[in-house]
């Protein structure tokens, strides 16, 4: 099957090419805040709608369950773009 491997631990989850960028960007952020528009340009050249980004970001936050009770937070900052945290 096609996509690309994120290994958390012993867990290993395979996304699509576009989420697992997207994800590496988050990753390489972690604790920053992240701007639609340096997704947009390093991941789109610039062509994707708001839409297509928040609808990838989505994505990646489901697929690889960055919630609360798994150690990290992802969450939109108003205007600006989102922010991955690490939680304890």
């Amino acid at each position: 099957a096609g996509g690309q491997i994120i290994r958390n631990g012993a867990e290993e989850f395979r996304l699509p090419h576009k989420e697992f960028e997207v994800a590496r960007l988050l990753f390489r952020h972690l604790g920053r805040p992240l701007s639609r528009e340096h997704l947009n340009q390093s991941l789109w050249s610039g062509q994707a709608q708001s839409r297509t980004i928040d609808t990838h970001v989505s994505r990646v936050r489901t697929r690889l369950g960055l919630t609360i009770d798994k150690g990290f937070q992802l969450q939109a900052v108003y205007g600006f773009g989102y922010r991955l945290d690490r939680v304890t």
